[in-house]
């Protein structure tokens, strides 16, 4: 089995018996991908694939390529022995209409959604687009991804493809409560920009640098706030306070996800850099078509 579909009615009842019985199946492996459906799971099973043999082939490729946060078993099962059994999962969107290359009416097809959060084992909120990739930002292992910010300049969109992701979390105690730390280093290239903006202006670079790094710490916030005001640990933040901070944890015991929400404070800080802007200054077909060289 290389899948396993959640549907809104089973996801909102809980999954404890749905991860008993998963655990329990000897096909089913730990690196099975999970995914969650606002309507019937039954839906996407009865998707007629163009190119593909099975949906199944084209639904892991949303969590492979890095357009949803990908979710295995192991994750699950991991939240719900070691945490609080909570997490998140990604959600998958059935659409309806005409497939023009098939010249087909009324077909159905899949597109990605944004990400469900999970507490003590059911979902209890469903997080923003800019919050879904907040999630990868936070948890997902060296994302990649499409960020779009204004100009600073003139307010007209500049995309740019961030990669080469690297993120380092750290906690430290303070009084009665737990400081988390999380700084992420990225770098990336331009790939389109409808601004007047020079590229091959050093000042330029700069603030396409800040603007992209404060865009990406905002999806970051946007993720943390969502599970702080449903009081959720879809991150495990709960685990470094228990094994970092043994005195800690045990004064929040009495009142645990009230203390996790008000008593952790999450600062993050994204530094981009823009490597490659696809352009050049003082090219050398310019000089020549200047008469000189």
């Amino acid at each position: 089995m290389r899948i396993v579909i959640v549907g809104d009615r089973y996801a909102s009842n809980g999954l404890r018996p749905l991860l008993d019985f998963l655990v329990r199946v000897s096909y089913i492996r730990l690196r099975t991908n999970l995914f969650y459906v606002s309507g019937e799971a039954k839906e996407v099973g009865a998707l007629a694939p163009v190119f593909e043999r099975f949906p199944s082939e084209v639904i892991r490729e949303f969590s492979h390529m890095g357009i949803l946060p990908e979710v295995i078993l192991k994750d699950l099962l991991y939240s719900e022995w070691n945490g609080l059994s909570d997490a998140y999962l990604p959600e998958l969107r059935m659409r309806q209409g005409p497939v023009i290359t098939e010249k087909m009416e009324g077909q159905k097809w899949i597109v990605s959604g944004r990400a469900a959060l999970i507490k003590d084992g059911t979902k209890a909120a469903m997080f923003s687009d800019r919050g879904t990739r907040g999630i990868q930002w936070l948890a997902d292992d060296k994302p990649q991804m499409i960020v779009t910010v204004p100009s600073p300049s003139d307010g007209k969109l500049i995309s740019v493809l961030v990669q080469d992701t690297e993120r380092k979390v750290s906690a430290e105690r303070k009084g009665d409560e737990m400081i988390v730390r999380i700084g992420l280093r990225a770098s990336g290239r331009l790939l389109s920009t409808e601004s007047e903006l020079d590229v091959t202006k050093a000042d330029s670079i700069k603030l396409i640098q800040r603007a992209v790094s404060e865009e990406i710490k905002d999806q970051m916030e946007e993720a943390v706030a969502l599970a702080r005001d449903n009081q959720a640990d879809p991150f495990q933040w709960s685990e470094i306070a228990e094994y970092r901070f043994p005195s800690l944890w045990k004064e929040w015991q009495p009142q645990l996800r009230e203390r996790l929400a008000d008593s952790v404070d999450a600062r993050i800080t994204v530094r981009f850099e823009l490597k490659d802007t696809g352009s050049e200054k003082d090219a050398v077909y310019s000089r020549k078509s200047d008469g000189s060289g």
